[in-house]
């Protein structure tokens, strides 16, 4: 492997002896070198080993590789590559000797450049000195002239005024941006003559106008002023004013152009604000007084007051005291309320009698608010008094007819009682005389003579039931107040209630998400009940019955529907479905009294609220109620 990397080629060894199991074998070795192609230039070796049969006879026995004999191989081997590396060594060296000298030739170079750009620094600081000394001085004249001329400009450029300077001879010396902004006056302008410009300056703008007053001012030394509008139509406040110099001599003319066009818009905005307000004021329907709050005398009046109190000017009730409007009860009430109204400086919503002219008495209701100055003091007191004459008698008829509708509904119920009272007893005797010929006399009877009886006592039982329905009727919403109600857990307990009635059906009940109201509890678990009784009781005979409860607000209301899969109702049936005592035609024949759907209109008017039926015949009905909410 040494011979192979040092000659760089295939190295072969020939007929090698090795004994193996104490078996002689013999084989030829065979190495090649590769060399890494990197920084490293690492070596690796592939060995081939060929085995084959050993020639013996032709073997020479060599003599035996002692450890002196090896070592003294591989130091001559070391001391050959020591003498290569020192060799390559010597070769770097001489090789890093000449990149020194050149790296020292160019650094004597690079400082003799050095030398030089210092020099040259030197010069030209010593050139830089000496213009600094030379300029020094009008530097600083220049600086000083800058800022004063910077300040002038600045205050010309920031100020929201239009100026105009003109010299003796009225010509334009300078001009602020707000002119150039507002008048179109351009920087080449600056030295023509004045009234080349006078049309540019408002409608109130006569060239020889605008000249006649600069030179008045020129000649008087007094400033003039007058309100201009600019072509755009916005407002100006034009002042000519006289330019006089440290001499205190007059030099020019300054003419200014300041923008009103706010002040104009809020004084229109004001006036006719003011003017508004007396429309207002002066037309309003309600009574209006302005009072001195030290007096009580009356300052203003509005029309609407004249009119109620039969007054026939405003003269007539200025200068007076507003006491004077009020009878001799209403006066002590109303120095009551004075100290009410001077400790929180406002009355609301009190009612007043105030008298007219003729002594009529006028009903009112009274509010009154002070009036304040800039510095909070109090300079009027005002008065708002609204006729409720009219109302006060809607009072007084509503009273009359709630009197005569409670009168009324008790004898109602005192009707129904006796009624059904009444009713009661010989409806009793008659079922009680039908039964005893039915058990005395039923068999002397002939058939149809029993089935007369029979028709008495259904008669009789139907007849009752209604009376006792009726009665149930009148007492809805009787002795009863409202409560916070969960309508899901009422549902579920009326279907318990209903409970054998839906397992002999099958019927199937789904209920949704339903709210917690305020509600008449035990009148509206009788509206469902009665609404999903009759689900259950008008079922069809070709399906199991379904029934779903839903609910969902609108507006103030909550509207609840119960649909079914029943028998369904005419369009006809629908008009009169919730009449008492009425009943739908159908095939079959059902129990009832026909008072259901009327207990449950009623219940529902209770809560503010209406019903109503959607239906189709064969297929079903969905009953909707809306309830009024309670907050």
């Amino acid at each position: 492997m040494k011979t192979a990397e040092k000659d760089n080629k295939p190295s072969f060894y020939k007929d090698a002896v090795f004994e193996m199991n104490g078996e002689e074998r013999g084989l030829d070795i065979l190495v090649k070198p590769f060399r890494q192609h990197n920084l490293d230039n690492e070596v690796t070796f592939v060995v081939t080993f060929i085995e084959k049969e050993p020639k013996i006879q032709d073997a020479v026995e060599v003599e035996k590789v002692t450890l002196t004999s090896r070592t003294k191989i591989y130091i001559q081997e070391l001391e050959e590559e020591l003498k290569k590396t020192k060799e390559e060594l010597q070769t770097s060296l001489e090789e890093i000797e000449t990149s020194n000298e050149e790296l020292q030739a160019a650094n004597e170079e690079l400082l003799a450049s050095n030398e030089e750009l210092q020099s040259t620094n030197e010069e030209l600081q010593s050139v830089n000195e000496e213009i600094n000394t030379v300029n020094a001085e009008n530097v600083q004249k220049m600086d000083d002239l800058a800022a004063l001329n910077a300040d002038m400009n600045n205050l010309l450029e920031s100020i929201d005024i239009g100026t105009i300077f003109l010299d003796s001879s009225l010509r334009i010396r300078k001009f602020t941006p707000a002119i150039k902004k507002h008048f179109s006056l351009i920087n080449s302008d600056i030295g023509r003559p004045i009234d080349n410009f006078t049309t540019n300056f408002g409608t109130n703008r006569g060239r020889k106008g605008l000249v006649d007053r600069c030179k008045k001012v020129i000649e008087t030394g007094k400033k003039l002023e007058r309100h201009i509008i600019s072509k755009e139509g916005r407002h100006y406040l034009q002042r000519i004013s006289p330019f006089i110099n440290s001499q205190q001599d007059i030099e020019g003319i300054v003419i200014t152009f300041v923008d009103v066009e706010t002040l104009h818009k809020a004084q229109e905005k004001l006036i006719a604000s003011e003017k508004r307000f007396k429309t207002f004021y002066e037309k309003d329907p309600v009574m209006h007084f302005t009072v001195d709050p030290n007096t009580s005398i009356i300052k203003e009046v509005n029309e609407k007051a004249v009119e109620k109190l039969e007054y026939s000017s405003k003269d007539e009730l200025i200068g007076r005291p507003i006491f004077e409007l009020y009878e001799d009860e209403a006066q002590l009430k109303a120095v009551r309320l004075n100290k009410i109204f001077l400790e929180n400086g406002e009355l609301n919503n009190v009612e007043q009698e105030m008298l007219t002219k003729t002594g009529k008495k006028v009903p009112v209701i009274l509010n009154s608010t002070v009036e304040l100055d800039e510095e909070d003091q109090v300079v009027n007191n005002r008065y708002t008094c609204v006729d409720i004459s009219e109302l006060k008698e809607a009072q007084e008829r509503l009273k009359k007819k709630k009197v005569a509708l409670e009168r009324a509904n008790k004898d109602l119920e005192q009707f129904v009682s006796i009624c059904s009272h009444d009713l009661q007893e010989p409806l009793s005797t008659i079922k009680f005389g039908s039964d005893i010929l039915g058990k005395i006399y039923g068999k002397k009877l002939d058939e149809k003579a029993r089935e007369y009886i029979t028709y008495i006592d259904k008669a009789s039982d139907r007849l009752s039931n209604q009376i006792k329905a009726l009665l149930d009727h009148s007492r809805i919403g009787q002795n009863s107040e409202r409560s916070l109600v969960n309508t899901k857990e009422m549902v579920e307990v009326v279907k318990y209630d209903l409970g054998k009635r839906v397992k002999d059906t099958n019927a199937k009940i789904h209920v949704g998400n339903l709210p917690k109201i305020m509600a008449y509890e035990v009148e509206l678990r009788l509206l469902f009940q009665n609404l999903i009784s009759n689900a259950l009781k008008y079922k069809s005979d070709e399906r199991d019955p379904e029934i779903r409860i839903s609910a969902y607000p609108e507006d103030k209301y909550w509207v609840f529907s119960i649909m079914d899969n029943g028998i369904g109702i005419t369009e006809e049936d629908q008009k009169n479905i919730f009449t008492i005592f009425n009943r739908a035609r159908t095939k079959n024949k059902y129990e009832g009294t026909g008072v259901g759907l009327a207990h449950a209109e009623k219940i529902v008017i209770l809560h503010e609220g209406s019903i109503w039926v959607d239906s189709q015949p064969g297929v079903g009905s969905t009953f909707y109620f809306k309830l009024k909410t309670e907050e």
